[in-house]
This record gives C-alpha cells, sequence and structure tokens, in this order.
C-alpha cells in the first residue's frame, strides 16, 4: 500500500508537467488555468490523491482483519494449528485492530487539515501527520516480519505432519514384496 501511495503522489506532478498525450496536455492546461496556476493545481490533485489514498489504507486496513480472523479460525477449528502460530496470527490481527483504530484516524484527520497547505510551508500538524506516519510504518515493519516468522512456522509444522504421517502407517512397515502384503492381509480371516 505504501508504494501506491508514493505513485500516486508522484503522479500529480508528471500529469502536470508532462501529460501523456495531446487531450490530456489541453485538459491538463485548461484545469491549471481554473484553477488560478500550477501550484493550485497541484495542491488540489494532491488532495485528490491523498483521498483516495486515505481510502485504500482505510479499507486495506480492514481487509486485512477479515482475512487474519479467517487464518486464525482456520488454524483454531480447521488444521490443528500450532499454540505459536495462533499466537503470531492474534499479534498481526491486534498490530492491523491498532493501526486502523487508534493509528489511521489520526492520519486521515491531519492529513485533511494540512491537504492545502504548500508542502514549502513549515505546519506544526505536518510534523504530527509525519510522527503518526512513522508509527503506522513501524507497525507495519513489525507486522511483517511477524508474518515472515509465521510463514516459516506454518511451513516448518506442516513438514513435520508429512514426516511423521508417513511413518505410521501399517502399509510402509511391511516389506515391498507384494507377495508379502497379499499374505498378510489375506491372512486375516473375515
Amino acid at each position: 500500500m505504501t508504494a501506491v501511495a508514493i505513485f500516486n503522489f508522484r503522479s500529480v506532478e508528471a500529469v502536470l508537467e508532462e501529460p501523456a498525450n495531446r487531450s490530456t496536455s489541453s485538459m491538463a492546461q485548461d484545469m491549471v488555468k481554473r484553477l488560478g496556476g500550477k501550484g493550485e493545481a497541484s495542491l488540489f490533485l494532491r488532495h485528490h490523491v491523498a483521498e483516495q489514498n486515505r481510502f485504500y489504507f482505510e479499507h486495506w486496513g480492514l481487509a486485512q482483519l477479515g482475512l487474519g480472523l479467517a487464518l486464525f479460525s482456520i488454524l483454531l477449528f480447521g488444521s490443528g494449528g500450532s499454540k505459536l502460530a495462533m499466537g503470531m496470527t492474534l499479534a498481526m490481527v491486534a498490530l492491523v485492530a491498532t493501526a486502523q483504530f487508534f493509528v489511521l484516524p489520526p492520519i486521515v484527520g491531519l492529513g485533511r487539515e494540512v491537504d492545502f497547505v504548500p508542502r514549502d510551508v513549515p505546519n506544526l500538524l505536518r510534523d504530527q501527520l509525519k510522527t503518526w506516519h512513522t508509527t503506522y510504518s513501524a507497525l507495519e515493519i513489525v507486522k511483517l516480519v511477524i508474518g515472515v516468522g509465521l510463514a516459516g512456522n506454518l511451513v516448518v509444522s506442516r513438514q513435520r505432519r508429512r514426516g511423521s504421517s508417513s511413518g505410521n502407517s501399517e502399509e510402509s512397515e511391511l516389506p515391498s514384496v507384494p507377495s508379502l502384503r497379499r499374505r498378510s492381509s489375506s491372512s486375516n480371516p473375515d
């Protein structure tokens, strides 16, 4: 999501500097004139992009909550997941919930307040916004590290289950000679 947000903001300047084709160029020039110049057009487009990014981040957080709870349910009820895997999943869900309900709302609110303040003007609210963005990024990094650990745990536990289940079957204890297998199964009277 961070890459999407960065790309969206960079696209504002690209549209204003080098429109894709003639029709886009004339529309961009017309918009710049209507909004009172390139600076105002840039502020307006950056606000629009910021609103899109806020929408993406809010809905991505909700999707992550749903996916995390679904994974926890599968580990709990469906696959006999380890306590460690369930704990890691719950930790990731807790990080998402923290970001979604305690970190993202100030980012959205402060972001809307500074959207129309020129970037070169010092602003205390922008400094607060940077702090909240840093907090959000830190939560994302911790969540990523836990997610990598969870993936490793799930792979290792699956390999262990495969290894232990292949060594416990009665069929594998018998020699691979077909005649011995037939005798063994035919010696049981029905």
